[in-house]
């Protein structure tokens, strides 16, 4: 069984993402992982000084993204696949490699953002760290903009 990582960040590309996983899967009988890499956790001498009010924002944070996630993971089990979810905590694009490696994915699936150059000078791209990171092959679903649809008509 070959096994597919999707890495979703419930941005506007991911309904994409999961358009093209879907896909896949059905043509190629993979097993879907799911991964969603949510935004460190605070240690614990940062929480120590804070209130419980932002403790309470930040479970609200990563209960719904968990939400989101595992409902996604429901979308695409009607769809008669495999798939299972996963959240990590940390830099999404070292998280990734980590994760393809520890599931031996035969390829990773995940969105451009599509921001533009100067963004990539200046911010990096986790598109772009994955590519050169990884073992297995990348697939890189680009993000559809509003303008597109409207000069597709």
């Amino acid at each position: 069984m070959k096994k597919l990582l999707v890495c979703v960040d419930f941005s506007d590309v991911t309904p994409a993402i999961i358009e093209c996983a879907i896909r896949l899967a059905k043509a190629f009988h993979e097993q879907v992982v799911l991964l969603h890499v949510a935004m460190q956790e605070p240690d614990s001498a940062v929480l120590d000084n804070v209130s419980n009010m932002v403790r309470e924002e930040w479970a609200e944070i990563f209960e719904e993204e968990h939400r989101q996630l595992l409902a996604i993971r429901d979308e695409m089990l009607q769809s008669d696949g495999k798939v299972t979810a996963l959240i990590a905590h940390g830099d999404p694009a070292s998280k990734i490699i980590e994760s393809a490696s520890e599931i031996h994915a035969d390829m990773i699936l995940l969105g451009s953002h599509g921001h533009g150059f100067l963004a990539h000078i200046f911010l990096g791209s986790v598109a772009e760290h994955v590519l050169r990171k990884s073992t297995c092959p990348v697939v890189i679903v680009p993000v559809k903009h509003k303008q597109d649809d409207a000069q597709a008509e």
